[in-house]
């Protein structure tokens, strides 16, 4: 299972939704500038991080949408490690 964390107007998690979608991968969306909840169990899973997105894939942190694209592009069963 993927997990975006994200936020509205953040054109890279829109890619990353966008790239999940357009490969067939299930995935879950969070949005932490509308929740606060989501907020603190975001600073609490990446403490030093201020960017999004920030994507976890089968136990695997991706701290940006290049990240997370070359993961898709480069592994036969996605979320699994390399070819």
């Amino acid at each position: 299972m993927i997990t975006i964390y994200g936020g509205a107007g953040c054109p890279w998690c829109q890619r990353a939704k966008e790239l999940a979608e357009g490969t067939g991968l299930k995935y879950e969306y969070i949005d932490v500038k509308a929740d606060a909840d989501a907020l603190a169990n975001f600073s609490e899973l990446f403490p030093n991080t201020r960017t999004i997105p920030q994507i976890m894939w089968n136990g695997t942190h991706f701290d940006s949408y290049k990240a997370f694209a070359e993961e898709v592009q480069n592994t036969r069963n996605y979320g699994e490690g390399p070819l």
